[in-house]
């Protein structure tokens, strides 16, 4: 399918590493992160749209790294180098929208994260962030619903998190840690604490909210 693309970029604003994502609320369209561009695929209809903007200010060394997540017609795209503390978060309709800048429905600039992609669990986005902050967003609005952090430690988080049986897991680089949040009420904070045990692994309890 013929979509005209030639993008000019920063240094390195060409590079993605985020995984593409077959949308099953638009019969099978392709949704691609690259480019600086979110990119709609139908192959069937043929059609392409794009959203763009996503480094205006033109920064150097920003590839896409954290792939998107999907909820609904909603996709949040992490962008930018949290790493260094240049953090973007966008909320991109994936529906029947009128393309263009007209399909982002909220950015921020003060959360997001560089290479864990974040994860959605019942109606909302849970992002662990390059130094192991923790932010429970609302995908509808972008707000955020509650903060919290893993202790700090000399290695950043590099594996994306996964949720299973009620937990967050998030994985440190250091060697054998890992990490886990226990999520009973989702909508409501922690309060998290760390229980320590002898074995190389750290576990995040919560008291009542």
């Amino acid at each position: 399918m013929e979509s005209g693309r030639n993008y000019e970029t920063p240094v390195e604003g060409d590079h993605s590493y985020a995984t593409p994502i077959v949308l099953r609320q638009t019969g099978g369209a392709i949704a691609v992160v690259g480019g600086e561009h979110v990119s709609l695929h139908d192959p069937a209809r043929q059609e392409f749209v794009d959203c763009g903007d996503f480094n205006p200010e033109q920064r150097r060394n920003w590839p896409t790294v954290a792939s998107p997540v999907v909820l609904g017609d909603l996709a949040i795209v992490p962008y930018g180098r949290a790493d260094r503390g240049q953090p973007r978060l966008h909320g991109i309709k994936i529906g029947d929208h009128p393309g263009g800048s007209e399909r982002r429905i909220w950015k921020r600039d003060d959360t997001g994260t560089f290479v864990p992609t974040p994860v959605a669990h019942k109606g909302l986005v849970y992002v662990v962030r390059d130094r192991g902050e923790v932010d429970c967003i609302e995908p509808a609005t972008g707000r955020t619903v509650w903060s919290d952090a893993f202790p700090k430690s000399s290695a950043n988080f590099y594996a994306s998190p996964v949720i299973a049986d009620g937990k967050l897991y998030a994985r440190a680089r250091t060697a054998w840690c890992s990490s886990l949040v226990w999520m009973g009420n989702s909508r409501c904070s922690p309060k998290m604490q760390w229980a320590k045990k002898s074995w190389p692994r750290r576990c995040l309890l919560p008291t009542d909210c």
